[in-house]
C-alpha cells in the first residue's frame, strides 16, 4: 500500500532540470491559479491539493494567503509550521461559522455549557442527600457580564432548563 503511494507520488510530479512540479499543485498556489513546485512552494506540505476550494477560500479570507505564507515562513522547523497550519484551519473554521464571535463565541459557549453541567451535577447530588453548592464546584454564576440566566421549570419534572442571552 505505501509503495502505491509513493509510486502515485512519483508518477504526479515531473522533472524540470532541478526543480519538481507536481501535477496537482498545494491547495493554496490551485486557489491561486499558480504553478506549485516543491522547492519553490512552502505550503505544499500542509495544504495539499485534496483539500477543497471552499476550506482555502474560508483561510483567504480570514487571514489572507500572503498573510499565511507570512506568518508560516517565520517558523522554524516543519513540526511548528504544521502547528501553526493546524491552528489556523482551526481558527478560520470557527470564524466561518461565527462570523461576529469567532473562537470566543465558542469559549463562551463552551462556559456556559460547564456551568449549565456542573449545575445539573449539583442539582442530582443534591436530590441524593448531599450538601454541596456552586462554590464547591468552582462554577462562576453570574460573574460573567455578558451572561444572563433565566430559569423556568417545566411542571412535574425535577429539573430545570436554562437559557442564555449574549449581551454585547
Amino acid at each position: 500500500m505505501a509503495q502505491e503511494k509513493n509510486q502515485d507520488d512519483k508518477n504526479s510530479r515531473k522533472e524540470k532540470g532541478k526543480e519538481t512540479v507536481t501535477d496537482h499543485p498545494c491547495a493554496l498556489c490551485k486557489h491561486q491559479r499558480k504553478k506549485c513546485s516543491e522547492e519553490d512552494c512552502t505550503m505544499w506540505r500542509f495544504f495539499p491539493s485534496t483539500e477543497g476550494d471552499i476550506f482555502v477560500s474560508a483561510l483567504k479570507k480570514t487571514f489572507g494567503i500572503s498573510t499565511i505564507i507570512e506568518k508560516i515562513g517565520k517558523l522554524d522547523g516543519i513540526e511548528k509550521k504544521a502547528q501553526a497550519v493546524f491552528a489556523l484551519k482551526k481558527e478560520a473554521i470557527l470564524w466561518k461559522d461565527d462570523p461576529v464571535h469567532g473562537p470566543s463565541g465558542l469559549i463562551s459557549r463552551l462556559k456556559q455549557e460547564e456551568i449549565i453541567l456542573k449545575q445539573h451535577i449539583i442539582r442530582h447530588l443534591q436530590l441524593q442527600g448531599h450538601n454541596l453548592n456552586l462554590d464547591n464546584l468552582h462554577v462562576p454564576v453570574d460573574h460573567n457580564p455578558h451572561v444572563h440566566a433565566s430559569s423556568s421549570s417545566a411542571a412535574g419534572s425535577a429539573g430545570t432548563q436554562q437559557s442564555y442571552c449574549m449581551y454585547y
